[in-house]
């Protein structure tokens, strides 16, 4: 999960873009936070531990266009509520607009 904190970080921030050549692969991502506890869960109980090897995996296998998405939710959640106050009503969603300008996209 670093990797994309670090690694790609700068051109998220500044190109909104991840570019990777893996295609649709799926990886099964996973926090060095969680990598250090579980090494210093084996580092503490050498025994119980002793002549064995984990594959040590996220809880998901996901593609590099599902992780976007889930950047995409996670930081484009700023909203005001500007429209609402000053005209009494809810802005239209995206998906109202998208419906209303079906012609627009459809072949």
């Amino acid at each position: 999960m670093q990797n994309i904190s670090g690694i790609h970080a700068f051109e998220i921030k500044h190109f909104d873009r991840i570019v990777v050549s893996v295609k649709g692969a799926l990886t099964s991502f996973i926090d060095a936070e969680d990598i250090g506890e579980i090494t210093a869960k084996v580092l503490s109980d050498p025994d119980k531990h002793q002549n064995r090897g984990y594959a040590i995996t996220g809880p998901e296998a996901i593609d590099y266009f599902a992780a976007s998405n889930i950047l995409s939710e996670e930081l484009a959640k700023k909203t005001t509520t500007t429209f609402e106050d000053v005209m009494g009503k809810k802005p239209q969603t995206f998906r109202q607009f998208v419906k209303k300008n079906l012609s627009a996209w459809q072949r």
